[in-house]
């Protein structure tokens, strides 16, 4: 989705969106994903195009997913952005239907973006405030199950193991690592010292990202998750009476 929305709200070229992918790999964004994505992006096809343009939009999911979407439905913890991703895997495949939804309902007309250094601002931070949610709502399942099993899982280690290797594996497991050895005990990762300073700053910035997407037009679902689980984890009051 972040590749989507520097493609058709700034414009910029594949090999434009690569290299600024590379560049955010060597900061805090560092990740196992954002680095394969970046050397994907910038391989070309026989005729010299990015090979990734000519591939259908269609993406299934193996199981790993739907299977954690529903371990999350039976602990009953709120694992929203794995499942969002999901379920916006299940709706690419739709490619017949969306093709004839399409010509009933055209695109809305695109705000052109005046500071496009602004926006790669608000959409570094939000990527990166959405990731530390997701890796949040992990947490959350793995104490949850830890507890309705008894598997007694110590989460330091847990992610001390997933910097060892793996596809989820990022820069950010490195404070993770450290908090929950400081505080085996932590309810959720978000309200830690370090991570609560993280995302006051870029919680703002994902709020502007997701807005312009949806003024646009534009599929977010990991991103409108985040912010949506943030908001109702914060809130003192909700509307659920």
């Amino acid at each position: 989705m972040t590749l989507h929305l520097l493609k058709i709200l700034l414009g910029l070229t594949i090999n434009e969106i690569s290299q600024l992918f590379a560049k955010w790999n060597k900061g805090k964004l560092n990740t196992y994903l954002l680095e394969i994505t970046s050397k994907n992006l910038s391989f070309k096809d026989t005729d010299n195009t990015p090979l990734v343009e000519k591939i259908l939009d269609v993406a299934n999911q193996k199981g790993t997913g739907g299977w954690t979407t529903i371990t999350a439905l039976e602990t009953g913890v709120p694992f929203t952005l794995a499942s969002e991703a999901v379920f916006a895997r299940r709706l690419s495949t739709l490619k017949g239907e969306r093709l004839k939804a399409s010509r009933l309902f055209p695109d809305p007309n695109i705000s052109p973006i005046e500071n496009k250094i602004a926006f790669i601002e608000n959409l570094q931070h939000a990527l990166y405030a959405s990731i530390l949610i997701s890796y949040a709502q992990g947490f959350m399942l793995i104490i949850n199950a830890s507890k309705e099993y008894s598997w007694a899982f110590h989460n330091n280690n847990i992610a001390l193991l997933w910097q060892s290797g793996c596809v989820i594996r990022a820069a950010m497991l490195k404070e993770i690592q450290k908090t929950y050895k400081q505080n085996p005990e932590l309810e959720n990762l978000i309200v830690a010292p370090y991570f609560r300073d993280e995302l006051s700053l870029s919680i703002p910035h994902l709020r502007e990202t997701v807005s312009a997407a949806i003024g646009n037009g534009m599929l977010i679902p990991a991103m409108s998750s985040a912010i949506t689980f943030f908001d109702g984890y914060r809130s003192t009051t909700l509307p659920a009476n």
